[in-house]
C-alpha cells in the first residue's frame, strides 16, 4: 500500500495502525538519525508516540507491505511509563507535535486531512482536559497545547 495512505491513516486517527516495533521489518538506510536519535523527529524526541513517529518518517519517504494477521502480542502493566501522569500528557501533546511534523514532511496533503486529524488531536484534548484528575502542572500543559493547537487550526493549508 502506499506509504503515505498508511500514514495519513494512523494521523487521522491518531492511532498506530502499523505495530509495535517487533513487528515491523526496514532498512536500516531509509532512516536518517537526527542527532543520533531513533526516535527524534525536527527537534522532538518522542517519547509516548516514539514508534509512531517513526513509521511516520519511514511512511513519508515510500511504500509499506502491510500482514494484518497479528505477529506479536503487546503487554500492558502499571509499571509503563504512559502510565505515569507526565508522560500521559505528554501522549496527548505528541499527537499534536506529530500532525504537525508529518505535514511538514508532505502527509496529510488530501483536501481535509490535516483538519481530520487536528479535530481528533482536539477531541483527545478535550477527553484529557475533562479528566479532573491532573494536577495544576499537567492542566496547564494540556491548556496550552489546547490553545497552539487552535493557532494551528486556524492557519491557512
Amino acid at each position: 500500500m502506499q506509504g503515505a495512505n498508511l500514514a495519513d491513516t494512523a494521523l487521522v486517527l491518531s492511532t498506530n495502525v502499523v505495530g509495535e516495533p517487533t513487528t515491523v521489518m526496514f532498512r536500516k538506510s531509509d532512516l536518517a538519525l537526527e542527532d543520533e536519535k531513533l526516535f527524534k523527529l525536527n527537534g522532538n524526541e518522542y517519547v509516548c508516540l516514539a514508534d509512531l513517529s517513526l513509521w511516520i518518517r519511514l511512511l513519508s519517504k515510500g511504500d509499506a507491505v502491510y500482514i494484518a494477521e497479528p505477529m506479536s502480542q503487546f503487554r500492558i502493566h502499571a509499571n509503563q511509563l504512559q502510565q505515569s501522569e507526565r508522560v500521559a500528557v505528554r501522549c496527548v501533546t505528541e499527537r499534536f507535535l506529530l500532525v504537525q511534523e508529518a505535514h511538514q514532511l508532505g502527509l496529510l496533503a488530501e483536501p481535509g486531512y490535516f483538519g481530520q486529524a487536528m479535530m481528533e488531536v482536539t477531541h483527545l484534548l478535550k477527553k484529557a482536559l475533562a479528566d479532573p484528575r491532573w494536577s495544576a502542572s499537567s492542566r496547564q500543559q494540556l491548556e496550552e497545547t489546547m490553545r497552539e493547537v487552535t493557532k494551528a487550526s486556524q492557519r491557512p493549508r
